[in-house]
C-alpha cells in the first residue's frame, strides 16, 4: 500500500491517541461492567492454576485466557485488563485503516478516526469487557477475507470464535458474497472450533463450543427474547446509538459506485445484524461488527469533496469523544466496590456472600453471577446457605426482589447499616445489606 510517510505518522499518532483515550477513560470508570467481573474471575482462576473451573462460565474463555497472563504475574486484575484492552483497541485500528485503504485511495485514514474515537468501543475497554480483542482480531480477518487470504481469514475467524460467538459470522458472510472459493477458510475454522469443544469437554463441561448460546435459550428473564419483529424494529436505533454518525457515513458508501469487497463487508454486517435479531437487541452487541461499520465509513468520507469530509469527521470525532466521556459507568457503583471489599474483610472462613449485585460478590472476592437477572425466590434459596453470612441487595432493581426477600428472611438475617462515607455511599447507591442473626 502506497502510503506516504506522513500518512505511516498520522496512522502511528492515532494509534497512541486512541490507547491514551482509552486509558483515560478507564481512569473515569469506577468499576468494570458486569459481565466485566465474569471475565476478572475467570482470569483469575486461569491464573491461579484452576484450569477447569472457568470453563463452567458460558463466556468464551480467550479473553481471560490472555487476562490470565499478567494476573498471573501479580499484576492487579483492572489495571491488567485496562492495559490490555488499551493496547488491543489501539491495534485493530491498523487492518481496519489497511482494509479500508484497499476499498478505496484516502477512505484508511478517517476509517482509523472512527475506529479511534468511538466511544462505545472505546467504553468497552475501560469496562474489562472482550470486544478489544474480539474487534482487533475480527478486523484482521476481514482483511486476510478481502486479500483472498483464506487461510489466515479462518485462522482468525476461529480465534476470534474464541472471544465472542460472532466470530462465526465472518466465514459465512464471505461464502454468502464470494461464493465457493472462500469455503477454503472453513477447514481452518472449524478446527478452532474443534478444539474449543475439546478443551471445554476435558475440562467436563461437555463437548460444546458455545454454551452461551444454550444459556441464552433458556433465559425467561429478557423482554423480547427471540421476538424478530420486535428486534427489527428496535434494531436501527440501538445501531445509531452504537455508532453514532459513523453509520450515518456507511450509508455513503453504498452508494453507486461502489468499492470493490463491499459486498462481503455489506454481507458480514448483515450476517451479524440476522444473529442480534433472533436473541436480543442492545446497541453493545453491534459493536463486534465495528470494523465493518468503521471502514465502510471511512470509504464513504472518501467519498466527499476534502472540506465536507473533513468538517464531517471533525464534527463526528467531537461528538464521539463527548459522548465517551459522559458514557462511563455512573459514579454511584463506587458503592458496590467499597461495600464488596468491606464484607471481604468481615467475612469469617469458610463463609459466604449472597445476593444480586454481582460485583459487590466479586470485590468481596466471591464468585460472580450468572449473566441473567433473579428472582425474589431463587435470592432466598441462594441466601438460606449454610454457609451465608451476608445477602447484599440492589433496592434499585427493575425487578423489586429486594423487599420480599428481605421479608422472607427476616428471622435469620437482619439489616446491617455501615456508618460514616460507606453508609452514605451505599445507601445512595440502593444497597441492602443483610448479616445473618
Amino acid at each position: 500500500m502506497n502510503w506516504s510517510p506522513a500518512q505511516r505518522r498520522q496512522l502511528l499518532w492515532l494509534c497512541v491517541a486512541a490507547a491514551c483515550w482509552r486509558w483515560v477513560l478507564a481512569m473515569h470508570t469506577p468499576v468494570p461492567a458486569e459481565d466485566g467481573v465474569n471475565y476478572l474471575w475467570m482470569a483469575q482462576q486461569f491464573a491461579a492454576g484452576a484450569w477447569a473451573m472457568p470453563w463452567s462460565e458460558p463466556f468464551p474463555p480467550a479473553w481471560p485466557l490472555l487476562l490470565a497472563v499478567p494476573i498471573a504475574g501479580g499484576a492487579d486484575p483492572i489495571t491488567a485488563a485496562a492495559v490490555l484492552n488499551c493496547l488491543l483497541g489501539a491495534l485493530a485500528i491498523v487492518p481496519i485503516a489497511l482494509t479500508a485503504e484497499r476499498l478505496r485511495a484516502g477512505a484508511g485514514l478517517p476509517a482509523a478516526v472512527l475506529a479511534a474515537t468511538s466511544p462505545r468501543l472505546a467504553l468497552t475497554a475501560a469496562e474489562a469487557l472482550s470486544e478489544p480483542l474480539f474487534v482487533a482480531m475480527l478486523a484482521t480477518a476481514v482483511l486476510a477475507g478481502v486479500t483472498r487470504r483464506w487461510t489466515w481469514l479462518g485462522v482468525l475467524s476461529g480465534l476470534a470464535f474464541w472471544a465472542r460467538p460472532e466470530g462465526a459470522g465472518l466465514p459465512i458472510a464471505f461464502v454468502l458474497a464470494v461464493g465457493f472459493a472462500a469455503l477454503r477458510a472453513w477447514p481452518w475454522f472449524l478446527v478452532a472450533v474443534a478444539a474449543l469443544a475439546a478443551v471445554r469437554g476435558l475440562a467436563g463441561q461437555g463437548f460444546d463450543p458455545l454454551p452461551i448460546l444454550t444459556f441464552h435459550e433458556q433465559r425467561d428473564d429478557l423482554a423480547g427474547h427471540g421476538d424478530l419483529l420486535a428486534n427489527l424494529v428496535a434494531a436501527p436505533g440501538a445501531f445509531a446509538e452504537a455508532f453514532l454518525l459513523a453509520g450515518g457515513f456507511l450509508l455513503l458508501a453504498l452508494l453507486p459506485p461502489r468499492a470493490p469487497h463491499w459486498r462481503e463487508l455489506v454481507s458480514a454486517l448483515l450476517v451479524g445484524i440476522a444473529g442480534i435479531l433472533t436473541f436480543v437487541v442492545r446497541r453493545r452487541f453491534f459493536l463486534s461488527w465495528a470494523p465493518v461499520v468503521f471502514v465502510l465509513g471511512g470509504v464513504g468520507l472518501a467519498r466527499l469533496p476534502a472540506r465536507w469530509r473533513e468538517l464531517l469527521l471533525a464534527l463526528a470525532a467531537c461528538l464521539d469523544l463527548w459522548v465517551g466521556w459522559h458514557g462511563t459507568i455512573a459514579p454511584d457503583r463506587l458503592a458496590e466496590r467499597l461495600v464488596g471489599q468491606t464484607l471481604a474483610r468481615r467475612l469469617q472462613p469458610g463463609h459466604a456472600v449472597a445476593g444480586d449485585m454481582t460485583r459487590v460478590l466479586w470485590y468481596a472476592g466471591q464468585r460472580p453471577l450468572p449473566p441473567r437477572h433473579f428472582d425474589a425466590e431463587w435470592l432466598v434459596v441462594q441466601a438460606t446457605r449454610q454457609d451465608v453470612q451476608f445477602v447484599v441487595l440492589s433496592a434499585k432493581s427493575r425487578r423489586g426482589a429486594a423487599e420480599p426477600v428481605q421479608e422472607r428472611l427476616a428471622a435469620t438475617f437482619s439489616r446491617w447499616q455501615p456508618g460514616g462515607e460507606l453508609g452514605r455511599q451505599a445507601a445512595a447507591r440502593g444497597i441492602v445489606i443483610l448479616v445473618r442473626r
